[in-house]
């Protein structure tokens, strides 16, 4: 098992996860097709496509995500403007019994991911390709959580991550200092977002990550 993977597991593992038996396996297949295929694909920077960046900052945060969101047993998640499917594939890997969407508009990404689906055996993922806006009015409200991490932060994403929520779903903010004051805001300004709760860790070389939870609150009347 490589280093950076070992990390990763024994991280998951202080949080309370049980790790699947091939876990280590899935993560060591995915970050190769990452960093085979991710300056071509612009998953990532160049500076980043090294394994130890790709899962030391991006699993890591995903993971770290993951033990703070705490999605129910059995949830359906949507990886929202999913690109390299990070966050997704995270999830999946280490809590399989999720139901995985991953979206994306661009379509040399979707196409990877959807090859990241069978290279890893996923049961229960799938891909969707197109523009989250018009993509939520044709299949909204049918998801348990939302987690949205590379996007700006906008009204129109804010709208079209709650419009894909169930009555008391939950959508995920990967936010910075920096962007975190606008997300917080805007999800005040939705009308259908509340209960928002945080949390605030650091990721390593100085950076923060705020990560920022909100539930959908059904309308009256």
């Amino acid at each position: 098992m490589i280093d950076a993977v070992r990390r990763l597991l024994a991280a998951a593992e202080e949080g309370g996860l049980d790790l699947p038996e091939n876990a280590a396996e899935r993560f060591e297949l995915y970050l190769d097709a990452v960093i085979s295929r991710g300056e071509r694909l612009s998953l990532f920077s160049r500076a980043e496509l090294l394994i130890e960046n790709v899962a030391d900052h991006h699993l890591l945060d995903s993971l770290r995500a993951l033990l703070f969101a705490k999605p129910r047993r059995g949830g359906r998640l949507i990886d929202f403007g999913a690109g390299s499917g990070v966050v997704g594939v995270t999830w999946k890997i280490l809590r399989p019994d999720l139901s995985v969407v991953f979206l994306e508009a661009m379509k040399r990404k979707a196409f990877f991911l959807d090859g990241v689906i069978r290279l890893l055996r996923f049961h229960g993922a799938e891909v969707w390709e197109g523009r989250a806006e018009e993509v939520a009015r044709r299949e909204g409200n049918r998801f348990d959580a939302v987690v949205v991490r590379g996007v700006a932060a906008d009204r129109k994403s804010v709208r079209a991550a709650r419009h894909f929520l169930k009555p008391f779903g939950e959508v995920l903010f990967f936010k910075g200092p920096a962007t975190a004051p606008e997300i917080r805001r805007l999800i005040q300004a939705d009308g259908e977002l509340s209960a928002v709760r945080e949390e605030n860790v650091f990721l390593g070389d100085g950076k923060r990550r705020i990560y920022v939870l909100a539930s959908k609150v059904p309308v009256a009347g």
